[in-house]
């Protein structure tokens, strides 16, 4: 199974294109599907677009979650919300003319899709191998999996973590530095078997 975060996808070609144009964003996101799916298809299957869902979950318990993003596109002289539109008509136009698969889930972003399929490819799915078209380093975590592999398209190659469970703790420890998260779950609770110095 090829998990690709298609927002993640979509949202670099406008950046590194600084296009608009309708008829160029769509011929730009949709070869790059292909290659993707050119690419990774022997190895690991059936492609699956993952999408960003709108009122996303994380809002509700910290409101402020990626404010900074929206901040800078609004600063901007770019048309984002003209860009972001024409990358929702590009999903819902594959959603309807081509073999990929589409998952769209109101609340939830393609992280929360990606982690969720990954999990079920363990017993339950026989260990289908599967590949993570994504530069997010958040989804190093899922390497604690065997199967799952990540491809960054930035980087141009394989995203390998050696330690994906210290990983993890690592990202927690963040969060709970600058969240009210911290008052609720001790440091301490994390750090449990690892070093203070490999825990910060």
């Amino acid at each position: 199974m090829i998990l690709v975060d298609y927002s993640a996808i979509a949202v670099a070609t406008v950046v590194i294109n600084k296009v608009n144009d309708e008829d160029m964003l769509r011929h730009m996101i949709l070869n790059t599907l292909r290659m993707y799916n050119k690419k990774f298809r022997d190895e690991y299957g059936e492609m699956i677009l993952c999408c960003d869902g709108m009122n996303n979950w994380r809002r509700n318990y910290f409101p402020q979650y990626k404010a900074n993003r929206k901040k800078v596109r609004e600063e901007s002289d770019f048309d984002w919300n003209k860009a972001f539109a024409i990358m929702d008509e590009v999903r819902e136009d594959i959603k309807v003319n081509f073999p990929y698969k589409v998952l769209s889930i109101n609340e939830c972003e393609a992280d929360d899709i990606i982690g969720t399929l990954a999990a079920n490819t363990q017993e339950f799915g026989n260990y289908e191998n599967v590949m993570i078209v994504s530069a997010d380093g958040d989804f190093k975590q899922l390497q604690v999996y065997e199967n799952v592999k990540q491809f960054s398209p930035i980087l141009k190659k394989d995203v390998v973590d050696p330690n994906p469970r210290l990983n993890l703790r690592i990202k927690i420890i963040k969060v709970m530095l600058v969240t009210e998260y911290q008052t609720f779950y001790p440091m301490t609770m994390f750090c449990r078997g690892y070093t203070a110095n490999s825990c910060v």
